[in-house]
């Protein structure tokens, strides 16, 4: 039941929230992980990605078996373009959580920051097909088919039915 909760956070994940005042805390800081997190992703959403990742990854090297630390570092290091790194992430990240929606969504955003449109869709499809209503899921499709140059393939798709 926990594991669902946590995979069905990871996927609403969205919105503006302001940063925290302590949104430079670290673990070693004797601060909870959740308090660590929610920091991290204040951080992220605020754009300052350089903040999100040295705080998730904290906590991830603290406890490797923290998926929701995972998710946020993997996001930024995307945002940064350091895509190797997040590879790697995405990889450790896959080995915790697997075939999710929540993992395939968030690997599908990173490929299509990297212009892989084609990766990009078959990743979203896989989050799709695990959480059909999704409407993050659902609204990353809509902008995968509108972006500029994509033609998806196969007969009979149109954009609101990848």
């Amino acid at each position: 039941m926990k594991k669902a909760f946590v995979f069905a956070a990871l996927l609403v994940w969205s919105g503006c929230v302001a940063p925290s005042p302590d949104a430079s805390l670290k673990v070693s800081d004797a601060v909870s992980h959740p308090a660590v997190i929610a920091s991290a992703k204040a951080e992220y959403r605020a754009g300052n990605y350089g903040k999100a990742a040295a705080a998730a990854k904290s906590v991830f090297d603290a406890d490797p078996q923290n998926a929701a630390a995972l998710l946020v570092y993997a996001a930024a290091l995307d945002r940064q373009h350091r895509f190797d790194q997040a590879d790697k992430a995405y990889r450790a990240l896959h080995g915790l959580i697997g075939d999710t929606a929540a993992f395939h969504n968030n690997y599908g955003y990173s490929l299509l920051i990297r212009g892989n449109l084609t990766q990009a869709r078959k990743q979203f499809l896989l989050a799709q097909a695990a959480a059909p209503q999704s409407p993050t899921v659902l609204g990353n499709l809509t902008m995968l088919a509108d972006a500029a140059g994509y033609a998806p393939s196969g007969a009979g798709m149109t954009s609101a039915q990848p």
